[in-house]
């Protein structure tokens, strides 16, 4: 995905500023809670200095030290404390709305043409708002706020010594603080390859495992099913290796700089020391000040190895997101401003002038082939604006490929004609392609966050209001209202806190908040229990007519739903009545 895309964007992909406003908030606030917090732990390690040399005197701590002691501890913890829950909160925030902005631009561009070598395979886009959305937030949000404020406290401890301990001690360890960065940048740059190199293995184990999900079919009719898990396993075997081996490298970078640089730190801040007390210079409590100030000198020590494992991966994760938005996404936060601005529209328009109201189907002489085998042949079907459609037939008879080239997953090429409200799928971009259609799939894929921002994935700009109107029209609105704090309920990892049924109806509200008048719809009540299968079914009886459905489907339930029912077989399509089709799908299960 690098070499098609981040050369396509060149600087301008760079230039690209994929952090919100709040994402930058959150990281400053963050490393100012890190900054009050280690000179919170600075002023505790002077008031221990003084105590311990006062101590060897035979003097007993004052009360006031003690209490200073005390409350610098308090306020040292709590800035700590706001640094990890605000950095983490915000870094959550931030990811799930880069996701919504990756996949607005996914959908909205004009710039991801399914003929072009840039095209943009689902398996890219699903790495992109997992794996690197994930990776890059964590780094901007709540990783590199706190490595700057780590570099800056060093020169606030040195800057103490300097003026209140020993001018010279502070002035040697000035000149030779410059010294770590360099040394870091040298090891950034030896092991920057292998970082590229597993995220190249894990990219390519990614688009092989789902495009096997995605064949499953396709690939138990060919009797591929050793050779792809093969296949799977060779890669899954590379990619191994090349986690280990940037492991490996860095245990090596960790080891190099917490042993020789913080140890070379650590000799040099004693030896200065004990130079100036033995040299009657600085008293006993400021050499230890000078001592116990390693822990902050070092500091930024500690948070660079973690950078090997956060930075450099969100960097790349970044260089990623930037390169899929230089191309995806132009003129895309422009259109997310206008539309804050301006009621939402259901024509939704293509750059050949068409839109997405008609709502009807023109399917014509269709063929299509996995690796030369036929699965489609010349089939065809006309769709009505408002009609209900219902495709039944048995597994691998190549359902869910149809449904798949109508959604734009699939190229329709030019063996047989496609029409979606009179534009010809052959002849536009895949993006314009997904703006005709909502897709309603077997399992609804929900991330990690609120159900209102798992809804606003459709629509980006829509209110709170509308948010409610598309759960009533999903027959989820009482359920959401009994919820401990509604729309914005956290929904958990993949949805994990929400039922099969509760997720599928999130996929219906999304697809009328979409506003788009092509329902396709995969098998919606397969992974569903009974009582949700029926609110789904009341759900979609309820539309609007103006919407039109083509539903696959192996339930008779919802053959009670549609105007006509045809059944896919040998790769064609002929028109069944009910009483035939209720009995080939009880049938089959």
């Amino acid at each position: 995905m690098r070499s098609r895309m981040e050369k396509s964007t060149g600087k301008d992909a760079r230039k690209l500023n994929i952090v919100t406003p709040q994402g930058k908030r959150s990281s400053s606030i963050s490393a100012l809670c890190r900054i009050i917090s280690s000179v919170g732990v600075g002023c505790a390690l002077i008031i221990a200095a003084h105590i311990l040399a006062d101590y060897t005197l035979g003097l007993s701590p004052s009360t006031s030290q003690l209490a200073s002691a005390a409350a610098v501890v308090v306020v040292a913890a709590c800035a700590a404390g706001g640094d990890i829950l605000i950095g983490g909160v915000g870094a959550r925030q931030e990811e799930s709305r880069l996701r919504r902005r990756i996949l607005g631009a996914y959908y909205e561009s004009s710039g991801l043409s399914r003929h072009s070598r840039n095209g943009t395979q689902p398996s890219d886009l699903v790495t992109l708002m997992t794996d690197n959305a994930e990776r890059f937030t964590e780094f901007r949000i709540a990783f590199l706020g706190t490595t700057v404020a780590a570099v800056i406290v060093p020169f606030l401890a040195l800057g103490y010594i300097t003026c209140a301990v020993s001018p010279l001690i502070g002035v040697i360890l000035f000149v030779a603080y410059p010294l770590v960065p360099l040394f870091v940048h040298g090891f950034m740059k030896l092991f920057a390859q292998r970082s590229n190199e597993s995220r190249k293995e894990r990219g390519i184990l990614d688009g092989q495992y789902l495009d096997a999900i995605r064949n499953l079919s396709s690939i138990r009719l060919l009797g591929a099913g050793e050779r792809v898990e093969e296949r799977l396993r060779e890669q899954g075997e590379r990619n191994r290796g090349a986690i280990m081996r940037i492991l490996a490298g860095n245990q090596l970078v960790i080891i190099v700089l917490d042993g020789a640089v913080g140890l070379l730190w650590i000799c040099l801040s004693v030896m200065l020391a004990y130079w100036r007390l033995n040299a009657g210079e600085i008293s006993l409590a400021d050499a230890l000040t000078v001592v116990f100030f390693i822990v902050l000198l070092i500091e930024p020590i500690v948070q660079v190895s973690g950078f090997f494992y956060v930075g450099m991966g969100g960097l790349a994760a970044g260089r990623h997101i930037k390169a899929f938005l230089g191309i995806a996404g132009k003129g895309f936060a422009e259109k997310e401003s206008a539309q804050k601005n301006t009621v939402y529209t259901t024509e939704k328009k293509t750059q050949h002038g068409a839109c997405a109201v008609s709502g009807g189907i023109s399917v014509t002489n269709l063929s299509f082939a996995y690796d030369e085998v036929p699965v489609l042949k010349g089939l065809s079907m006309q769709a009505q604006t408002g009609e209900r459609i219902a495709i039944i037939g048995s597994s691998g008879a190549g359902k869910s490929t149809f449904l798949s080239l109508l959604s734009g997953d699939l190229r329709v090429s030019k063996a047989g004609a496609v029409q979606i409200s009179g534009i010809d799928l052959a002849d536009i971009s895949r993006g314009e392609v997904y703006a005709l259609t909502a897709v309603v799939a077997q399992r609804t894929w929900l991330f990690s966050g609120t159900i209102a921002s798992n809804l606003r994935l459709a629509s980006p700009s829509a209110s709170d209001d509308e948010l409610w109107a598309a759960l009533q029209y999903a027959h989820l609105a009482q359920e959401v209202h009994r919820m401990p704090e509604g729309l914005y309920t956290n929904v958990g990892e993949r949805g994990q806190f929400l039922s099969g049924g509760q997720a599928q109806r999130i996929s219906i509200a999304r697809a009328f908040l979409s506003r788009r008048k092509i329902w396709l719809l995969d098998e919606p009540t397969a992974q569903v229990d009974a009582v949700s299968e029926e609110e789904i079914i009341k759900a979609l009886a309820e539309l609007p007519r103006d919407i039109t459905l083509i539903v696959i489907t192996h339930r008779p339930s919802l053959l009670t739903l549609v105007d006509r029912i045809y059944e896919l077989t040998d790769g064609k399509m002929h028109r069944i009545d009910a009483h035939q089709a209720s009995m080939r799908v009880e049938a089959e299960q």
